[in-house]
């Protein structure tokens, strides 16, 4: 997943655009950090965001916005994901990520504050990118199975928890630990809490004895 967020991180010299590549206004840089237009203003008038006076407008060159995000990133590692896709992946607000992973913004805050995942600081303001997300759960996957690249965070919804995937699946939470314990049922580890993607209950289902109730359970996932 190499979009141009995902490459911003990597050494300045080895990522430095000789062209100046993409002009970004207010608004659709404001879409991409997930910030409103006021904290792009004052990156700018702070002189930590470069950009540049077009005909009609204020404007952002993408080696501005590289540069910017490298500046302010908050991680041990780059972490890159070359699929051959080119499109842009927007950042993740910690609301948005904690909703995704099911855990609380206190929960997530931990993991970044002990550096278990890379963050950007924008304005105060913490932001998370795609190729780190996907770093920090390919890293916490039980059976360390790497991501398909067809998998996206922003079509996926949230993962599931035991006791709801329990429900979901109309079997006992002893069953969903044992299934995972056995192998069977790949999680991800967020801070000693288990979490499962639909893809990989999907897997776990599929595998299952052919039970009326989970013939109905895999239609309904």
């Amino acid at each position: 997943m190499h979009s141009e967020l995902e490459s911003a991180l990597e050494p300045q010299e080895n990522d430095r655009p000789k062209t100046r590549g993409k002009l970004y206004t207010y608004e659709e840089l404001a879409g991409l950090l997930d910030v409103s237009r006021r904290t792009i203003s004052r990156e700018k008038l702070k002189g930590k965001l470069d950009f540049i006076i077009t005909t009609h407008s204020v404007r952002f060159p993408e080696k501005a916005v590289k540069d910017y995000l490298f500046k302010n990133y908050h991680g041990s590692s780059y972490s890159v994901f070359n699929n051959g896709s080119e499109r842009e992946q927007n950042l993740l607000s910690e609301e948005s990520l904690s909703k995704f992973l099911s855990v609380s913004p206190t929960t997530l805050g931990r993991e970044r504050d002990e550096g278990n995942i890379a963050y950007v600081l924008i304005h105060c303001q913490v932001r998370y990118r795609v190729a780190d997300v996907h770093a920090y759960l390919e890293r916490n996957s039980a059976n360390h199975l790497p991501f398909n690249e067809d998998w996206r965070i922003e079509t996926e919804q949230p993962l599931y928890t035991i006791k709801l995937l329990s429900k979901r699946l109309g079997v006992s939470e002893r069953t969903i630990s044992r299934a995972c314990d056995e192998g069977n049922l790949n999680y991800i580890n967020v801070r000693h809490n288990k979490r499962f993607r639909n893809i990989d209950v999907e897997s776990y289902v599929a595998n299952m004895p052919h039970s009326s109730t989970f013939q109905v359970e895999k239609k309904r996932i």
